[in-house]
């Protein structure tokens, strides 16, 4: 080869080179700030929501204390009441039924907002608690299976099982016109399994988003949170099916 053709190919592949590190520095700085991007988005949201279950915990207990104890009282001084007139006295019988069903939705607001099985008992107390709740309160049948051997996991992810639970319930009970619901908790070494699988109407996966409106989105958050996984299976006229996988 010519010296001067020698020279032009060396400082061509020269050139190559270095227009190759280029782009590999570019490429790896673009993914760096990508990530950088994505966990600090993940950080705010997680902020957000350990923000919302707190703030849920402290309106739950203060509509069990304070207001539970205010209509408490109410009803303790309507019943030393005492009146001859049959009309007052039937007013105060009917007032007093009044009573007694605001304390009952109190107390099932309350419940919702931040169960007390959850934090005492754990969360497949919780979960069956919330499963008879809803079968117990409709044409709707409601079976929920779990393992025995299922350990107590930190309070924070198990409250977002429970939401993940709690919002695919829900979602099926708006949407899906189901007349069964399978909820099952299964857990090895490694992962907890969830399946949720009801035989409603259905849907195209496709257009899950539009169906299933920000109930979707805030189950994907909170196995995200969790750094889990889920498959969602479903086809009109077919029931849909929520396979989550969470690491333990």
């Amino acid at each position: 080869m010519h010296p001067e053709e020698t020279r032009i190919f060396y400082a061509t592949l020269i050139g190559a080179g270095v227009l190759a590190m280029l782009v590999v520095f570019f490429v790896v700085t673009i993914l760096r700030h990508q990530r950088r991007k994505m966990e600090l988005e993940r950080q705010q949201l997680v902020s957000e929501i350990l923000l919302l279950e707190t703030e849920r915990g402290r309106i739950a207990a203060d509509l069990h204390d304070e207001l539970g104890s205010l209509v408490s009282a109410i009803k303790l001084n309507m019943q030393c009441l005492n009146t001859a007139d049959p009309e007052d006295a039937d007013i105060l019988e009917r007032t007093g039924g009044y009573i007694d069903t605001t304390m009952q939705k109190i107390r099932e607001i309350s419940n919702n907002l931040m169960p007390k099985s959850l934090q005492k008992k754990g969360l497949v107390s919780a979960i069956r608690e919330f499963t008879d709740m809803i079968g117990h309160s409709g044409s709707l049948k409601l079976r929920f299976d779990a393992s025995p051997e299922l350990i107590r996991m930190p309070a924070e992810n198990e409250i977002h099982v429970y939401r993940v639970v709690q919002e695919i319930t829900n979602n099926a009970l708006k949407h899906a016109n189901a007349a069964h619901i399978q909820v099952t908790l299964r857990a090895d070494d490694k992962k907890l399994h969830l399946l949720v699988s009801d035989d409603g109407q259905g849907f195209h996966t496709g257009e899950a988003g539009k169906k299933q409106g920000h109930g979707l989105q805030n189950i994907m958050r909170r196995v995200d949170m969790l750094q889990g996984s889920i498959y969602l299976e479903s086809q009109p006229g077919a029931g849909t099916q929520y396979t989550i996988e969470i690491p333990l």
